[in-house]
């Protein structure tokens, strides 16, 4: 039922933009369209790495929030910026799920677990995806020669528990 959606992206991550602009797409067939406050280097990547830039963050936020008309849901495409953006509203005296609707995207429970109320998320089938990357690397063994797989697997809407 929302119409306008506020994104906040890191345009040095490419897939996280693939993610916006299948949202936004999926909101222009309903009649929605998403308003993206885009920034760089907001979450470095790396193994160890769970550093978010907290006032990069809020600065995007408050750029949203501060649009006419205002979203009224926020798209984070990932569980890992989605607890800085709770923070964030929070240190605005704004409630996640009371006073502007919360989306994340991966489905990471050591992160989605430490945000109340829990939000929705997209399950992005991580194990599904390992799986069929093994299965693939192994295949690719029997046939060196052949050309280049695309693998495409579904995500899922996880609600939270009620």
């Amino acid at each position: 039922g929302h119409t306008l959606v506020g994104c906040i992206d890191d345009r040095q991550i490419e897939w996280l933009g693939e993610r916006r602009w299948h949202l936004g797409a999926f909101l222009e067939r309903g009649g929605g369209r998403l308003l993206v406050a885009e920034g760089a280097s907001l979450c470095p990547t790396g193994p160890d790495n769970l550093t978010i830039d907290h006032e990069q963050v809020a600065a995007l936020l408050r750029e949203l929030l501060n649009a006419t008309p205002r979203p009224t849901a926020l798209f984070i495409p990932g569980d890992r910026l989605c607890i800085a953006v709770y923070s964030i509203l929070a240190e605005m005296g704004l409630k996640p799920q009371e006073d502007i609707v919360v989306l994340s995207c991966n489905n990471e429970m050591p992160f989605l677990t430490a945000m109340v109320p829990r939000p929705a998320t997209i399950g992005m089938n991580a194990e599904a995806i390992g799986r069929r990357a093994a299965e693939t690397a192994i295949w690719r063994l029997d046939h060196p020669d052949d050309p280049p797989l695309r693998i495409l697997v579904r995500p899922e809407l996880v609600l939270p528990p009620q």
